[in-house]
């Protein structure tokens, strides 16, 4: 574990993520901020419109939990004020040549890496806290469908780039600029990605019906780990920061949990069946490291649900929380 993780763990002094940032609607113009601060509860806490609708993977909270960003439709990137989640505020915007498909924020909050339909990765530098600003661009064979920095450090950022290679690694090692690090090439086109809080492990989840689990315990280097049949295509997936769980959703509804607590080995420890519409859908666990709770939506589904994951392997519907329209995806505040 790097001294910035721990440095972060620290400081963060245990707990669950007590908001979670939402974006809404393909047709409206909607963020809403849900209040977690009861374990187990959803209620709204705040919310915002005028700023365009969102991707679900688009929407990242900052590490230092004071800014949220999303992607929107209007080829846009807004970064809110979420300082106060009960009165949040529109910070600063940051305008694109194609609409934002995915985005996350560095480690240390400094960088925006943000996936854009023109086959870019455009890299945001928000160094000074509140603006952003261009720092570098990377452009790829194909559109880039997803994107994760390493989670301990600032220095990888692997992309979901759907066709051959599918998993493209950026070397953000010297801040503010991008270059290739590595590739990795097999069947099916990936539609996610996520790492896991050791940066050791890379989920992937594709179009056809396999869960994928890359090896990056060398840094800058990928090779294939596990792999689980799915049984169709996922639409969103995420780590546990433990490494221990993933989490990712199906076209039919299903909410899946796999268990990854003995690394280079997947099953199935739980399935929540048919509580989303597939089209559009998202999965979230909280930040703690354990992952307690998932957040889950779907754009075309008017609630959203949160799923309990404290008995570690189990997952179970802890809330609903009624919204219209519905919840494309967002993130969890940090703990």
């Amino acid at each position: 574990m790097s001294n910035f993780k721990k440095l972060m763990m620290a400081a963060a002094g245990g707990g669950v993520s007590e908001y979670f940032a939402g974006g809404q609607g393909a047709n409206t113009a909607d963020i809403t901020v849900f209040d977690h601060t009861t374990p187990g509860s959803l209620s709204v806490a705040s919310s915002y419109r005028g700023v365009g609708s969102y991707n679900q993977k688009a929407a990242a909270w900052s590490p230092a939990g004071g800014y949220a960003a999303f992607g929107t439709t209007s080829s846009e990137v807004t970064l809110m004020d979420v300082s106060n989640p009960a009165s949040i505020s529109r910070a600063a915007a940051f305008s694109l040549a194609a609409n934002p498909r995915a985005l996350s924020f560095s480690p240390s909050g400094d960088y925006i890496g943000v996936a854009i339909d023109d086959n870019t990765l455009r890299l945001l530098d928000h160094t000074t806290a509140g603006s952003l600003s261009l720092a570098t661009t990377y452009t790829f064979h194909t559109m880039c469908f997803g994107n994760s920095f390493t989670r301990s450090s600032d220095d990888y950022i692997v992309c979901a780039t759907y066709n051959n290679p599918p998993v493209v690694l950026l070397d953000h090692t010297t801040a503010g600029s991008l270059s290739f690090a590595t590739s990795i090439t097999f069947t099916g086109g990936v539609t996610d990605v996520c790492f896991s809080g050791d940066d050791n492990y890379i989920v992937c989840g594709d179009n056809t019906t396999t869960v994928r689990v890359l090896d990056h315990t060398t840094a800058g280097s990928l090779s294939l780990s596990s792999s689980y049949s799915a049984g169709a295509r996922q639409r969103c997936v995420d780590f546990s920061v433990d490494g221990n769980y993933i989490v990712y959703t199906l076209d039919n509804g299903d909410v899946i949990l796999l268990d990854h607590t003995s690394p280079g080995t997947l099953t199935r420890a739980a399935t929540v069946s048919g509580i989303l519409n597939g089209n559009g859908s998202s999965a979230v666990f909280t930040k703690d490291e354990a992952g307690s709770y998932v957040f889950a939506c779907s754009f075309a589904l008017n609630s959203v649900k949160l799923l309990d994951h404290t008995t570690p392997g189990s997952l179970s519907t802890a809330a609903t929380h009624s919204i219209s329209p519905g919840c494309s995806g967002g993130d969890w505040s940090p703990v």
